[in-house]
């Protein structure tokens, strides 16, 4: 049985960031990861791309905050529901406030974990 690794992503109003195709084309090709995306109380329409995300990939899953919480408690949020989902051999998570927005960090990352996914 392959190493299953859970990472969590949080997401604040990055609905212009997210580019689905290439989202939905990495989350495929990572099959040994178990994706958890953290809305953390979005005002634009991040909640919607995600749960297209979700909708085409079985390794995807959701957590909705609707009222905003800081990074460690969305963090938390979402190891919850990781911890009380999936059997994970570890769980991991990126802070996505920290990636440069403006050079496609987000789609630069999440192509990084594919690419690097059996480390």
């Amino acid at each position: 049985l392959p190493m299953k690794t859970g990472i969590i992503l949080i997401f604040h109003n990055y609905e212009k960031e997210i580019d689905i195709n290439l989202f939905v084309n990495c989350c495929d090709n990572a099959k040994n990861i178990q994706f958890c995306l953290v809305n953390n109380d979005s005002k634009d329409n991040t909640y919607f791309i995600l749960k297209e995300v979700k909708e085409s990939c079985e390794n995807v899953s959701i957590v909705n905050i609707k009222k905003f919480k800081s990074d460690i408690s969305a963090v938390k949020a979402g190891a919850r529901y990781m911890y009380n989902n999936f059997k994970l051999n570890h769980i991991g998570y990126v802070n996505l406030n920290l990636l440069n927005r403006r050079y496609q960090g987000l789609n630069n990352m999440i192509y990084k974990i594919v690419e690097h996914q059996e480390e």
